[in-house]
Order: C-alpha cells, then structure tokens, then sequence
C-alpha cells in the first residue's frame, strides 16, 4: 500500500507590528512638567565625565577618560557608591542594560561588566572608539564608530565577537548611505536608529530588512521575500507544506537582513494540534516574544488551514 499524504495550506497575510513598549530608561513626564533653568551639582568627580547613563532606578553612571574608570552613584549623589577601573584606557560611551550590566567602550573592543563584579569581559570587537553605545531590546549591541563613520551592531548571544555594519561606508559626507562622525545613538520600540552626526548637520533614521521563514519541519524550510526599509512591512505570501505525519508546530522566524549575516526580530510557534487540525480556518495574530520570553518584538498575522 503507497503512503497517503495531507496537504496543510498556509495563507500567510503577515503585517507586522513593532511593540510599543517601554524602551530602555524611557521616562514618562507630565504634561506640565516643566525644566528648571538653574541646575544643581548632583556629584564632584576626580576628573571630567565623558560617558553618562541614568537607570531605571535613577542610578547615575559616568565614564573618565583621564582616570580609565567609570564610577557609579546613587540617586542622592554625593559618594560613589562604585569604581571600577580593569582594563578601561580612554573610555567613551558606557550603557547599562536592565539586568544590571554595564557596557563600556575600550577604544578597540566592547567591554561588559556584569553586576557588581570587579572584573569586565570583551564581548564585541570594533575598529575606533564608540562614541555613542546602545542595547535594544533583542539583546543586541550597538557603537558609533565616531572616527571611521560607522554604526556597528553584533547579537549578544552571538558565537563571534565580529561586528556588522549597519550603518554608514566609513566616509564621511552628505550623501544618504554615509555617516560623518556618528556621536549619539538610540534605537527605539520599533528597532529604528537614530544617529547624531557629530560632523554634519543631520539625523539618520535606520530601518528593517524583514523577511519571514515558515517551517514544520527544521530540514524543510520556506521564507518570504525580504520587504526592505521599513519597519511596517506587508507580505502576503502563500505556503503550502504536504504533510507525511500531523507535526506538532509551525514555526515563524522573523529577520532583519544585513549585508552579511542577519539578526533576529523575533520568532514565535502555533500549536497545530490544539487550534488547527480538525478545525476551521486559524485566522491570528501571533505575538514575537523577546528574547527569555520578557518582551514582545511585534506581532504577525497568520492564517493556518488544513487540509487533510
């Protein structure tokens, strides 16, 4: 007897939606809130700060670069509550993730302290100092590369320290696909970057290359095309996968493209047994938890049918 085989259909008409959530160290103002115009010293320092970040708990952290350290105070000032210098030559930007780390610039490399450790570990390699430093909410590390005209990127969770470009050709001019002397950089909910151009007189904005890839089966896989430049992309693409055996799950990746490699947005699964096999059309939109299952990346609108 031959094998018999089932068709599951899968329309996909995916329209993805970046989260709205709270960045980090995103503060919220009143309406009326307004700024005083005379400022107050918050806390003397042996030497001047170059680097600044504010937590989310209104911990202050400052970069030297005439002591190679970086010092820690509380919100009410006065004594540093910590110091740590190992390793630091001329440090630039510094950035403090949620969980505590504090990222650090080290001139050819990417320094990371972990919390309250006395130690730090390179975890990215780059090629001038970074003027500006960012963690977004997948896990991935940003540096203006202020004196070769770059903004570069690597995944936390990346088995090489390598960098990618993402941003600029490394000369510096007017033209849309350079960058001059990248300082400042944020990127917000929706994985936009902003750049402040410390030698010309302009912001850049940076957006996603995105495609889908779709799977039951790891050894089988289908993608979209790749919507460039946008951070509101459309697919509307069909699958079809012919089935040996009812699988468990369908699996949705999503992608940011790079000129080399790429970089996860997120990626979520459906239960086909428990909302499509014996049922009606699914028709969903599928959130894309973060990474450790924190946040949400989005959504993507998905319509499963089988047909058996």
């Amino acid at each position: 007897m031959g094998s018999i085989y089932s068709s599951q259909w899968l329309l996909i008409g995916i329209l993805m939606h970046l989260s709205a959530g709270i960045s980090f160290n995103q503060p919220k103002f009143s309406a009326c809130a307004y700024w005083n115009p005379n400022g107050t010293f918050f806390a003397n320092a042996s030497s001047k700060p170059f680097g600044l970040f504010v937590s989310v708990n209104n911990i202050v952290y400052a970069s030297e670069q005439a002591t190679n350290r970086f010092q820690v105070w509380s919100n009410s000032g006065d004594t540093p509550i910590r110091t740590a210098s190992a390793g630091l030559f001329n440090p630039a930007a510094i950035f403090v993730h949620d969980n505590g780390d504090v990222y650090i610039d080290k001139g050819s490399t990417v320094a990371k302290w972990t919390f309250n450790s006395t130690s730090s570990i390179d975890v990215m390699n780059v090629d001038a100092q970074c003027m500006g430093m960012f963690v977004d909410m997948n896990n991935a590390l940003y540096c203006s590369a202020g004196n070769t005209n770059k903004v570069l990127k690597r995944a936390l969770n990346s088995s090489t320290m390598n960098a990618t470009v993402i941003a600029g050709n490394g000369t510096c001019s007017s033209q849309p696909n350079t960058i001059c002397n990248p300082h400042g950089i944020f990127i917000d909910n929706n994985f936009t970057l902003y750049i402040a151009e410390y030698g010309l007189n302009k912001d850049v904005v940076g957006k996603n290359d995105a495609y889908v890839e779709v799977y039951v089966d790891k050894d089988y896989k289908q993608r979209t095309v790749t919507v460039k430049d946008t951070n509101d992309p459309t697919w509307n693409q069909r699958f079809t996968f012919n089935l040996k055996s009812n699988p468990d799950y369908l699996y949705l990746n999503v992608y940011d493209e790079d000129v080399v490699g790429r970089d996860s947005v997120g990626s979520a699964k459906i239960d086909l047994r428990k909302h499509v096999y014996g049922k009606s059309m699914y028709n969903v939109w599928v959130p894309l938890p973060q990474m450790l299952g924190l946040r949400s990346n989005g959504e993507i609108h998905v319509i499963v049918e089988h047909r058996p």
